[in-house]
């Protein structure tokens, strides 16, 4: 999904302000038996699809390609863009965005290679049918804005696809 051109305020208004939104990749990652990777971080006790932050001059593609290699440790093919979910969060001056593909594995299923910061979470792949995925995301407490954010994102990327 290429962005065609950001228009910021001080373009329109004549403003000094720009949020810069924050941007991330997400995925649906079937297994051979259509099960779906996902994380369950248990300093939370919550689980999410596995996707992070795009870097600067990195496409969308390209983050969603190295963090499925980071998170869960696979290689995997798209089969299909899902779409994108965008929470415009005026009150606070945030935007995120969240840019959904379903993919598949290709090869078999390896070792994640998580930060630091991650490894303090204890962070677990976990593979489940895509109603159980359901089940768990839905039953993740909110405990912040960008987790309730996360939760609804990962639940419309996965209805959108399996209902």
């Amino acid at each position: 999904m290429k962005c065609l051109r950001v228009i910021a305020e001080d373009e329109v208004l004549g403003t000094t302000d720009y949020m810069k939104p924050w941007r991330s990749a997400r995925g649906i990652v079937l297994d051979k038996e259509n099960r779906i990777g996902i994380l369950y971080i248990k300093e939370s006790d919550r689980y999410e699809l596995p996707g992070g932050e795009i870097n600067e001059n990195e496409s969308i593609d390209e983050t969603f390609f190295r963090e499925i290699k980071e998170e869960i440790g696979c290689d995997c093919e798209i089969i299909k863009e899902l779409g994108y979910v965008e929470l415009n969060y005026a009150k606070h001056d945030v935007v995120w965005i969240s840019y959904y593909f379903l993919a598949r594995l290709v090869g078999g299923k390896g070792t994640p290679c998580y930060t630091e910061e991650e490894l303090t979470k204890t962070i677990t792949v976990e593979w489940h049918t895509p109603n159980d995925a359901i089940r768990l995301i839905e039953r993740n407490k909110e405990e912040s804005n960008s987790s309730i954010f996360l939760k609804m994102s990962c639940l419309m990327a996965l209805r959108e696809d399996f209902n």
